[in-house]
C-alpha cells in the first residue's frame, strides 16, 4: 500500500484553514502570525533536517523555483523533525500572547500529523516523542508566563 505523502504546503494549508475556522479579529491575526512564522522557520531551518538525498532534491527544486522550495518539495517527515526547535529560542515569538498562539498552532499541527498518519509512527517514534516533549515544555513555559503576568497585575 503506497499512501500519498502530501507536501508541507498542502499540510500547512489544510491546518491553517482548520485553525482559522470561526476566528476573527485579533485571534485570527495571531493564528496567521504563527502560520507565517512557521513557514519562515521551516524555509530557514528545515533543510538542516534533511537526508543527503532529500537535500539534493531540494537543491534541484531551488534551481527551478527558489520561493518556498522546502515547503513545496518535502513531506511531513522533516516537518516533524523540525517542529521541536520552532518551540525554542530564537524562534519563539516575542509577545507572550503571540507565543501562546504559536504553541497552540504547533500543537494542533502535531495532532493533525498524528491523526492523519502523515508519518510512520514506528519509524518516527523518537522524533514524535521529542516533539511531544517540546510541546509539553513550551505549554508549561507559556502557562508560567501567563500566571506571572496575572500575578503582576494584582
Amino acid at each position: 500500500m503506497d499512501r500519498r505523502r502530501p507536501p508541507i504546503t498542502e499540510i500547512l494549508h489544510t491546518h491553517l484553514a482548520q485553525q482559522l475556522e470561526g476566528k476573527s479579529g485579533l485571534r485570527r491575526r495571531r493564528v496567521e502570525t504563527a502560520a507565517a512564522h512557521l513557514e519562515r522557520y521551516l524555509e530557514t531551518e528545515g533543510p538542516a533536517q534533511l537526508t543527503d538525498h532529500d537535500r539534493t532534491v531540494l537543491e534541484m527544486e531551488r534551481q527551478f523555483d527558489s520561493d518556498r522550495a522546502f515547503l513545496h518539495t518535502m513531506n511531513a517527515d522533516p516537518l516533524v523533525l523540525a517542529l521541536p526547535d520552532f518551540l525554542c529560542d530564537p524562534w519563539l515569538l516575542p509577545d507572550r500572547i503571540d507565543r501562546a498562539a504559536q504553541v497552540r498552532y504547533a500543537s494542533a499541527l502535531s495532532d493533525l500529523i498524528t491523526r492523519c498518519r502523515l508519518v510512520n509512527g514506528r519509524e518516527f517514534l523518537l522524533p514524535l516523542t521529542r516533539l511531544h516533549v517540546a510541546l509539553l515544555t513550551a505549554r508549561r513555559d507559556v502557562d508560567r508566563e501567563r500566571i506571572a503576568a496575572s500575578t503582576r497585575r494584582r
